[in-house]
């Protein structure tokens, strides 16, 4: 072999060694590659869920920081709506907050310490609901993370006031607000089986719920005579021609046992009453059927009006206002509450209670059913000082019957003293009691859903309405 063969190759070996590196370089970087295929994506998703985590503790202290001042502004009596906008600027509303801030969005701090949420973290959007303390996460959207959320619908409410007309807090009943005045502007309108009815908002409930009455009377008798008479299955009702005070029956009536505190406790119950009941009516005895109001008003009338949707089964309060000769003074509405939630009754449609009615006063004189009436020297009549600034016992409610009580949804006295006496209110006079056998007219009134969304504004000319 001459030295030119030789030469040549050696230049091919010195080739293929490094051909061959090349290869393997190659199949380094693939490698590589497929590695970094597969572990990117986890890694990004470790991170984005680090931060989405990050987010989801700063949306929860931002729910925690809203409770706060809602808590502090309760304490100083400033109960109003508060809507806090982000980005913020420096006269906007702002929480006491150390965390992130949102990069866009709105909270909203309603009077009853209900709060809603949509702001934007990354490209997330957290929100939380008026009824719900959950809070979810979905992928941001310019439109709708912000006051047009859905989450701001279903718990409208006013402000609180102190005085004049206008939404109360109730008296001792936490979390609980009613409209009191002559003229609160709490119109609502529903449109029953195709035909609008005028109605009034009562109360915002601690559940979300609202409270209606229907503005316009029922002609129906509240329990027909001899309609429950004693039986082998009815010895509650002993009473039987006059009709009989229980709205409900054993199955669907409780009897909390208790009142719900004692700084108002009645002695009456305590001596006369006993925790040992059988299907929630006294011991010993039985009721089977529910008043004839009752199942007309849950049956007949409420298929006719074609509002179910919109109604809650929600507890009424049932329990029996004793006759008493003094008003106990301002001792005395929070006393007769007290008598009234002794007992339950679960169902959609009921009457409003004696003490919704008096509540609905702001004259400062009206602290019971039973405060001292006065003579109206034109009319020669008694008149409750509950009657006066009362939208509940306005004319216009008795304006298709001036001369007619309305009937309520509470027994007079206890039910083992006198089973058939039903208060009842009357037209700018107050309160009295009748037996349930003689009461034809009534008020539906029942609990809107906490989902409701209303518009308008509440007038008589723009009444809030379902959307």
């Amino acid at each position: 072999m001459n030295k030119e063969k030789m030469k040549k190759l050696r230049e091919k070996l010195k080739l293929s060694k490094f051909a061959f590196t090349l290869i393997e370089l190659l199949a380094v970087i693939i490698v590589i590659a497929l590695l970094l295929t597969i572990i990117a994506p986890k890694v990004k998703k470790t991170l984005n869920d680090a931060e989405k985590n990050t987010n989801m503790t700063s949306a929860q202290n931002l729910v925690k920081a809203s409770e706060f001042r809602y808590s502090n502004d309760n304490i100083t009596g400033n109960t109003k709506n508060i809507i806090l906008t982000y980005p913020q600027d420096k006269d906007s509303n702002i929480l006491d907050y150390s965390g992130a801030s949102p990069e866009a969005g709105r909270i909203k701090i309603k009077p009853n310490g209900k709060i809603a949420m949509a702001v934007k973290f990354g490209d997330l959007c957290y929100t939380k609901s008026y009824t719900s303390n959950d809070i979810n996460v979905i992928p941001y959207d310019e439109s709708t993370c912000n006051e047009n959320s859905e989450v701001f619908e279903g718990y409208d409410i006013q402000d609180l006031v102190t005085s004049g007309d206008g939404l109360y807090q109730a008296k001792g009943e936490q979390g609980r607000y009613v409209f009191r005045g002559a003229n609160p502007n709490n119109y609502i309108k529903l449109t029953e089986n195709g035909v609008d009815e005028i109605y009034r908002i009562v109360s915002y409930e601690p559940d979300g719920t609202i409270k209606v009455v229907r503005n316009e009377v029922v002609n129906e008798t509240w329990d027909t005579s001899g309609g429950r008479t004693p039986t082998s299955e009815n010895t509650f009702c002993y009473v039987g021609p006059s009709g009989c005070a229980a709205w409900g029956n054993q199955n669907d009536t409780l009897f909390k046992g208790e009142p719900l505190g004692d700084t108002f406790h009645y002695e009456y119950y305590e001596n006369n009453y006993t925790t040992e009941l059988t299907s929630g009516l006294a011991v010993g005895r039985t009721l089977t059927t529910s008043s004839t109001l009752n199942i007309y008003l849950n049956g007949e009338w409420l298929e006719n009006s074609g509002l179910s949707q919109y109604i809650e089964s929600h507890d009424f309060n049932v329990g029996p206002v004793n006759y008493k000769s003094t008003s106990d003074g301002d001792k005395g509405l929070l006393r007769e509450k007290e008598e009234e939630s002794l007992y339950t009754w679960n169902g959609k449609v009921g009457l409003l209670t004696v003490t919704e009615y008096a509540e609905s006063s702001t004259n400062p004189t009206c602290t019971s059913v039973y405060s001292d009436w006065s003579v109206d020297s034109d009319s020669a009549t008694f008149v409750s000082p509950c009657s006066v600034d009362n939208y509940n016992l306005s004319p216009d409610v008795f304006a298709s019957n001036p001369n007619t009580a309305i009937a309520t949804i509470t027994p007079k006295d206890a039910y083992a003293m006198n089973p058939s006496d039903i208060w009842q209110v009357y037209p700018n006079h107050g309160f009295g009691y009748e037996r349930a056998s003689f009461i034809f007219l009534s008020l539906p009134a029942f609990y809107l859903k906490a989902t409701t969304n209303l518009g308008g504004t509440g007038t008589s000319s723009d009444p809030y309405y379902i959307k």
